[in-house]
């Protein structure tokens, strides 16, 4: 109830009286506020229901969130059903909808503008089905192009995201949106079935939902009460409000503000008549004191005094009924005024004037003084200049029941006479439910046989418009009546008419859920049936309700039937001869046509032959379940159909479908690869956009046997944003298995798999498509098993899911069953369970017929082999000559598949290969397979067969007791595992492979041997490295200290609580040491080297020179000043400058790894004290202590290794990396300088000399008067210089390879990833660092055709490690050479530039390169990653490193693809 402010005012009272304001509503606007405020910070959407009578208020209590809703900038939308209109699909919904679209008009352009872009994008073209419900809203969209019509179920599902993306433009965080639906006691089927799917979809948009309706017209079995209570049961949040009539105190409370200044004595007794007489119902309320006031029996004195006539109220007898009392007041108005209203209450609670002017046959005028009078009376309210509505639906009910019962069918007749009459045929269409609606009110009237056609015909259209908007209720009760309005005996009168009506009829009913009517409809219309198209659609239908039972084999004979009435017979289990037979008339009739040709073939015309592709498109579903050779015979029919008769949409499914038989059955992949491509082509060609994503799927299972896989991928993705924009969700939750399945074979880290298979499987589930969600969610269980995260690795069990249950229920045949059972396979063989792998191999191996083209055949081939092959042994005979059998036919499938795309197939047919080879004794050719095998793999990314490929030959060497190549191939399959995301197989590898914890993994199979420093500085690693007991690793960090670094005694002392103390000595009785020399590294973490003892130096003054027999010193922190385990110190007593660089750099490794040994050592010595004293605690528990103390060495054992393996494995990568890149540089400096002595005029020399040797006796002759003798002096000369010049050339190419070898030699002096840092920083020039670089790799770049270019815009100079900072210089040049060497040779551009800015120096090498892609930009630093096939992923971590390490950093920056890069180093300066 409203209520204004109050004060005096003369009689007649203003037009808010009574009062607007609402009275005891305060706790349910305040539960709506909280409702709402929910939905805005959560983003969940939610149902709020207001129940009650009518006139109770719901509206209004509703309608106090406007001003909230508005302060937040979002939208506030209502619609409100009609008690006339629910024949009318999606009436309440669109009445909402329309009047967002006059808002979004009614605002400024640009605004409008943006909003349209939003929508359009959004909608993606198919907003013509919105329009269709709101044509106003083509206003904003313009234009939309005609949707293709889908399969009932789709095009439902298809409309129901389109209203949920059309709100979600205007349901975010920033515009909150509400949308009201009120008496939804009316509301029609359509709409309550679009909020159920609006409400129970997680992916809808933020939506508060609110709906009122009168509870005591809602019986339990009405629709909204199941409706309601199946969103219950599904966990929608929804609550409800009901509202009570307003208790006395309040309607004293309104009474006594709606008479301002009124007595108590006056207010109370006509408050107390007021609540008697209505029972607190405050439309009743206002309505009656309105009535008080117009009868004059409540009035206004001139003085101000109110006035009520107690007794006149008594006399008039007004009605307690509030129906009967609306009644009264409405025949108070004017004749004309209750005839205009009645015609209203016939078109709707909203109506236009003009519509009323036609229906009235009034003047303009007249009408529009006519609706004056209802509004000064309340009865009416206006929407805008043209458009009014009834102030409250009780009012719409009294003025329709102001028509005698007898003349209503008249009023809607003659309505719907008008409407027809006056309408042209595109409003006709627009608004054929009004019309129908008036007059199917109005049919019993109508006699005239040709009306009742007519009407009939219209009421045809409006049943077409309903299901065509998915309101499939609604759309048969509109066939029902048209076919009951046919005069006559309908299939006499209009036979084509009446079995139209039928057949649209029992397909509603059928996607009604009544499939019961529907089948019993269609065995009625077999008899009825004219033409071939008729029996086609009959036929069509009765397989879509045979599907939905799930009997295929029904389907199967329903459709052959139809196909022999058609004249193409065909057996329901063809012969192979058949199909072969189908298949070579297909390629007689090409003749000398290409595939892609046929693209141009025209349009077929004639219906018949249309008829029957359509039935053979629709056989593919049950043929594809029940039996491969029926599943290409049809598909054989349909191309030659085409090929006969033209091209049609479902030829679009026939050239696709037909691609992949034609492959799989007929070994023509290439051909099938046409077929797929041809298949897309005539959708672009001819327009078939609903086919689009169907081609494209097909396209896929084509591609990937001939083109590379993760183009493949490409395809399905583009496959299911097609299918989903078109609304075939069938096809969109077939893509969405395949893009799982795709990037699980492409071999795609198992991270990402797992994300994607989340996502797609809840679209699944939202689809409602159990059978997709099965195989994804197989897949996921797989991927979590091979990351470790199943309920063990030996099983694909979860929290989510259970192997015996599922299996338990699983039906046995049909195409999941098939890819379970090869999941399972893949498992099983994976986790080492070889028979269990076997076993389910063979249970998949006779559901393959099912599985006809797909890419999961390619795991099992590779599996089952590999399962054969690993079972062989334990085989007995007999078995073992079936095993082989079957492993050759696995292997000749899988080297077919690798003749047409090796990218795919080469790796898993090496592998088979290669075991064949081994059980045949072919070790050789086993070896060679097991390396292709690898490589392979490698090459392409399918990271798992690169894991796999090298587990089978680490297993073929330990079986041979090979362990070393064993151990190698094993730490290559658990670093590709670790790359694949498979933790769980890495767990599973180190288990049957302790070694590999403690074995140092090389960079790559194919790195070179190191240089002897890195052997050397590895072995004196690996020498100590074995030892965890801290005086035995003491001894031997000593022992190995003073033997690499040629010293005469070590000591290692250890710091504990600021003290150091001596654990390891190489001269136990010696005791005295330099003790100032150790404090000052012990509390500064710096290294001290003193290079010459005999010299000054800081510690000079050490009592322990003074003896002077030392020559050279050196103490090494063991850690980081703040983590010190301890020094090593080392003394040479024979020279000075013993410690050179070289044995520096090994003794900084050995120093690095011995800080991280010394810890784990004394966290075990720890260890053994706790358990030396929990056994004297407590001697009953010692058994349990000692198991527990054997299991943490354990665990300590395997951390300390790992650390070593990581260490190790860096250092030696990141050496043999940096030695690789100079080496190249040297060896074509070597190249070059062995070419120039190759091409030496040296030999010339030689000639010359012997001529002169010939002519030795007359010489003087010779070179007076001999013309060659007088040239031979000129040309002497001329040698000369030539000779001059190519020493000058060759002692520069020399020194170039001194350089290197130089260079070299300095590489394995620089501290590697173990060391705090350099031992040796030096001051030099930057710019002339940058000049040696280029320099050394002047060569390749020369080699390349790189154009250098240089800008020094300062000359910087830097205290830092040289050759750390040359080694990068080198590593960016080499990358930025790699880079363009695929881009043309003018291109290839290459600029140096140095800068210096504050203490920091800038060096930028600019290249004109590939570039970066922006997904790859993060991982740019990352250890392994490389963008080059034959990349090892080292140089740029490695230099990241190293700039880190000397206080700068290093960057990589790439506009893109193609746009070249800068790399970037910063580096501190002197």
């Amino acid at each position: 109830m409203r209520h204004p402010p109050g004060g005096s005012f003369p009689s007649p009272p203003p037009d808010s009286w009574p009062p607007s304001r609402l009275y005891g509503r305060e706790t349910p606007i305040a539960q709506l506020l909280r409702g709402f405020e929910r939905v805005v910070q959560e983003g969940r959407s939610e149902l709020i229901l207001v129940c009650g009578y009518s006139g109770i208020g719901k509206s209004s209590v509703v309608h106090a969130l406007r001003e909230p809703v508005a302060r937040k900038q979002g939208f506030f939308l209502s619609g409100k059903a009609d008690q006339f209109q629910q024949h009318i699909p999606y009436a309440t919904l669109a009445q909402a909808l329309r009047a967002l679209t006059e808002r979004l008009l009614a605002g400024p352009e640009e605004q409008l503008a943006r909003w349209r872009q939003r929508l359009r994008e959004a909608l993606g073209g198919q907003g013509q089905l919105l329009v269709d419900v709101v044509p106003l809203l083509e206003q904003v969209l313009g234009r939309q192009p005609a949707l293709p019509e889908l399969p009932a179920g789709e095009a439902q599902h298809r409309f129901h995201r389109l209203v949920q993306r059309f709100l979600g433009v205007f349901a975010t965080s920033s515009h909150p949106l509400v949308l009201f639906l009120d008496d939804l006691q009316w509301i029609d089927l359509a709409s309550l079935q679009l909020l159920q799917y609006l409400l129970t979809r997680p992916e809808t948009p933020p939506l508060l939902l609110l709906g009122a309706y009168r509870d005591n017209e809602v019986s339990p079995s009405h629709a909204l009460a199941l409706a309601l209570r199946e969103l219950r049961e599904e966990g929608v949040r929804m609550s409800q409000l009901r509202l009570e009539p307003l208790s006395r105190e309040h309607v004293q409370q309104l009474v006594a503000e709606s008479l301002p200044g009124a007595a108590e004595s006056t207010a109370g007794p006509l408050a107390a008549l007021v609540h008697e007489k209505t029972g607190g119902n405050p439309f009743f309320v206002t309505r009656f004191l309105l009535t008080l006031h117009q009868d004059g029996l409540l009035s206004r004195t001139p003085e101000g005094e109110w006035r009520w006539d107690a007794a006149g109220v008594r006399a008039r007898g007004y009605s307690d009924n509030v129906a009967d009392f609306m009644v009264s007041r409405l025949r108070q108005l004017p004749v004309r005024t209750q005839q205009l209203l009645q015609l209203a209450a016939c078109v709707g609670n909203v109506f236009p004037r003009q519509l009323l002017v036609i229906v009235s046959g009034a003047e303009p005028g007249e009408v529009e003084a006519g609706l004056e009078e209802a509004q000064r009376e309340g009865m009416l309210v206006a929407q805008g200049p043209e458009q009014y509505r009834f102030l409250h639906d009780r009012i719409q009910q009294a003025a329709h029941a102001l028509i005698p019962v007898r003349e209503r069918e008249a009023v809607h007749l003659r309505i719907g006479r008008l409407l027809l009459a006056r309408l042209s045929p595109g409003e006709l269409h627009e608004k054929i439910f009004d019309v129908v609606g008036q007059l199917n009110a109005g049919g019993a009237l109508i006699s005239d046989a040709g009306e009742r056609h007519r009407l009939a015909r219209l009421n045809a259209e409006a049943g077409g418009k309903a299901r065509a908007a998915t309101a499939f209720r609604s759309a048969v009760d509109h066939f029902v009546l048209a076919f009951s309005l046919i005069p006559g005996e309908p299939w006499e009168t209009d036979p084509e008419l009446a079995f139209k009506l039928q057949l649209d009829r029992a397909h509603g009913e059928f996607m009604s859920g009544n499939a019961a009517e529907a089948r019993h409809l269609v065995e009625a219309l077999r008899p009825r049936v004219r033409t071939r198209v008729q029996l086609a659609s009959v036929y069509r239908l009765q397989n879509d309700i045979l599907l939905a039972a799930n009997d295929i084999q029904g389907a199967i004979t329903c459709l052959l039937e139809c196909l022999a009435q058609m004249g193409m017979p065909m057996p329901s289990h063809p012969s192979r001869e058949e199909v072969e037979a189908a298949n070579a008339e297909v390629w007689a009739l090409m003749g000398e046509r290409s595939i892609e040709r046929l693209v141009e073939l025209p349009l077929m015309t004639d219906p018949d032959t249309q008829a029957v592709m359509d039935v053979l498109a629709a056989l593919f579903t049950p043929a594809i379940y029940s039996d491969p050779n029926l599943l290409a015979l049809h598909l054989c029919r349909m191309v030659s159909l085409s090929l006969q008769h033209g091209n049609t949409e479902a030829s679009v499914h026939g050239y696709g479908w037909y691609g992949l038989v034609l492959g799989a059955l007929f070994e023509r992949y290439q051909e099938g690869h046409a077929f797929g491509l041809l298949a897309c082509a005539l959708v672009e060609r001819h327009g078939f956009s609903a086919a689009r994503g169907r081609a494209l799927y097909a396209l896929e299972m084509t591609s990937c046997w001939v083109r590379p896989l993760s183009l493949s991928l490409r395809h399905v993705r583009d496959a299911f944003l097609h299918a989903l924009q078109g609304g075939d969700f069938q096809i969109a939750c077939y893509c969405s298995n395949h893009i799982v399945t795709d990037r699980l074979t492409l071999g795609h880290p198992l991270e990402e798999v797992y994300q994607e298979s989340v996502a797609r499987l809840a679209f699944a589930r939202r689809a409602d498509f159990p059978a997709v969600e099965d195989v994804i969610h197989h897949v996921q269980c797989y991927v979590q098993q091979m990351r470790g995260l199943s309920r063990s690795f030996e099983t694909l069990s979860s929290d989510t899911f259970d192997e015996d249950a599922f299996e338990a229920g699983m039906a046995s045949e049909h195409m999941g069953a098939c890819w379970y059972w090869i999941i399972k396979l893949q498992s099983r063989f994976m986790s080492g369970d070889f028979p269990r792998a076997l076993e389910a191999g063979n249970r998949a191996a006779g559901l393959t017929w099912t599985s006809l083209g797909h890419i999961q055949l390619l795991s099992f081939h590779l599996y089952r082999a590999l399962a054969l092959a690993a079972c062989y042994p334990a085989a007995a005979p007999e078995e073992q000559r079936r095993y082989l059998e079957d492993l050759r036919r696995h292997h000749r499938q899988l080297a077919e598949w690798g003749s047409h795309c090796p990218e795919n197939f080469r790796a898993p047919e090496r592998m088979v290969f290669a075991e064949l080879s081994r059980l045949d004794g072919h070790l050789e050719e086993a070896l060679k397979a097991y390396e292709e095998a690898i490589h392979s793999a490698r090459a392409h990314g399918f990271l798992q067969n690169e894991g796999l490929a090298s587990e089978l030959a680490a297993r073929f060497w330990r079986e041979r007791q090979a362990v070393t190549v064993s151990d190698t191939y094993a730490r290559q399959a658990r670093e590709a595992y670790s790359k694949w995301g498979a933790l769980g197989k890495v767990q599973q590898l180190e288990a049957q492979w302790p070694q590999l914890v403690s074995l140092v993994a090389p960079a790559s199979s194919s790195s070179e041997p190191g240089t002897a420093p890195q052997v050397e500085a590895l072995a004196a690693v690996r020498a100590i490295s074995g030892e965890l007991e801290l005086e035995r690793l003491g001894a031997a960090l000593v022992r190995v200290a003073v033997e690499h670094a040629a010293a005469q005694r070590g000591v290692l002392l250890l710091a504990q609580d600021g003290a150091l103390s001596v654990v390891a000595s190489s001269a136990p009785g010696e005791e005295a040491l330099p003790w100032s020399l150790l404090s000052y590294a012990q509390r500064t973490g710096e290294h001290v080297l003193i290079a010459d003892a005999s010299l000054p130096h800081p510690f000079s003054s050490e009592v322990y020179f003074g003896r002077g027999r030392l020559q050279s010193v050196l103490c090494l922190p063991l850690g980081s000043q703040e983590k010190l385990q301890g020094l090593l110190y080392l003394e040479n007593t024979e020279s000075s400058h013993a410690f050179t660089p070289a044995r520096l750099s090994l003794l900084g490794h050995l120093a690095a790894q011995a800080a991280l040994l010394l810890g784990s050592a004394r966290r075990y010595a720890e260890l053994q004290r706790s358990e030396a004293t929990l056994r004297g605690a407590n001697e009953a528990l010692a058994q349990r202590v000692e198991e527990q103390t054997w299991r943490l060495e354990q665990a300590q054992a395997r951390l300390a290794d790992a650390s070593r393996e990581a260490g190790l494995s860096e250092m030696a990568a990141s050496v043999l990396h940096n030695v690789g890149n100079v080496l190249t540089s040297a060896l074509l400096n070597a190249q070059m300088l062995n070419e120039k002595v190759g091409a030496s005029r040296m030999v010339r020399l030689k000639q010359l000399t012997d001529l002169l040797e010939t002519h030795r006796e007359r010489l003087g002759e010779f070179l007076t008067r001999e013309p060659q003798g007088a040239q031979l002096l000129n040309y002497l000369f001329s040698l000369a210089d030539e000779l001059l010049r190519e020493h000058a050339s060759m002692t520069q190419s020399a020194g170039k390879l001194t350089e290197h070898l130089e260079h070299l030699r300095a590489i394995l002096q620089v501290q590697q990833s173990y060391s705090r840092g350099s031992l040796l920083p030096e001051e030099f020039s930057l710019s002339q660092l940058i000049e040696d670089a280029l320099s050394i790799q002047l060569p390749a770049l020369q080699r390349h055709g790189i154009t250098v270019t240089r800008e020094f815009r300062a000359q910087p100079r830097a205290r830092l490690d040289k050759h750390r900072v040359l080694q990068i210089l080198i590593n960016l040049l080499t990358n930025a050479r790699n880079a363009m060497s695929e881009m043309p040779a003018e291109r290839r551009l290459l600029h140096v530039r140095l800068d210096a800015e504050g203490s920091t120096a800038r060096i930028q090498v600019v290249d004109s390169g590939k570039g970066v892609a922006p997904e790859h930009r993060e991982r740019l630093f990352s250890q392994g990653f490389t963008t080059r096939a034959d990349g090892q992923g080292l140089g740029l971590h490695s230099s990241a490193l190293a700039a880190k390490s000397l206080g700068g950093r290093l960057t990589l920056e790439s506009e893109g693809p193609g746009q070249g890069a800068t790399a970037t180093l910063e580096l501190p300066l002197a």
